[in-house]
């Protein structure tokens, strides 16, 4: 999953009311210099540290920490693939 779809599983994932979400995450992608348009697993998972940040702003602790797991996921797949095998 990339681009797109992946920002939209993100947005679903973070827990934040539909009318912030998608602004929300977009500003933290950005803001750790990754596109919604072209968002790849790699570029999620370098983006997690700000996303967590920025979701403690509107969430409670439990809820950031399953939003953050859930967001881990979806980065994870292609992270497995790609990673050398021992």
């Amino acid at each position: 999953m990339r681009g797109r779809e992946l920002f939209d599983a993100v947005v679903a994932a973070s827990r934040l009311n539909a009318l912030v979400a998608p602004f929300t995450i977009t500003r933290l992608l950005v803001r750790s210099n990754a596109s919604p348009d072209t968002l790849t697993p790699e570029q999620l998972t370098q983006a997690l540290p700000r996303i967590e940040e920025g979701l403690r702003v509107y969430l409670t602790e439990n809820d950031v920490a399953a939003a953050v797991q859930d967001i881990r996921r979806l980065a994870a797949p292609e992270q497995q693939a790609t990673s050398p095998r021992a």
